[in-house]
């Protein structure tokens, strides 16, 4: 079962959320789709250039992809 997912809005800034990978790095969130998904698939690379077996990176690569993207599917239904 995956961890709870916690919703943290940024004090100050209305509208404006974060969501939080395994690792505890913290990327937010914009309005614009494309921008989203370049930054997911760059932090996504940051995990799997720390692996050398390339199945285990791609398994790596699928878990962190599929945390972040739930988490921004989630902030999607809340607004």
């Amino acid at each position: 079962m995956p961890k709870q997912i916690s919703r943290k809005k940024i004090s100050g800034k209305k509208g404006l959320f974060m969501i939080r990978c395994y690792c505890g790095a913290e990327i937010l969130l914009a309005p614009n789709v494309n921008a989203i998904s370049e930054v997911i698939e760059a932090h996504v690379e940051k995990h799997t250039q720390k692996i050398k077996d390339p199945k285990a990176a791609e398994e790596e690569a699928e878990r962190i992809r599929d945390h972040l993207i739930i988490q921004v599917l989630d902030e999607a239904s809340k607004a």
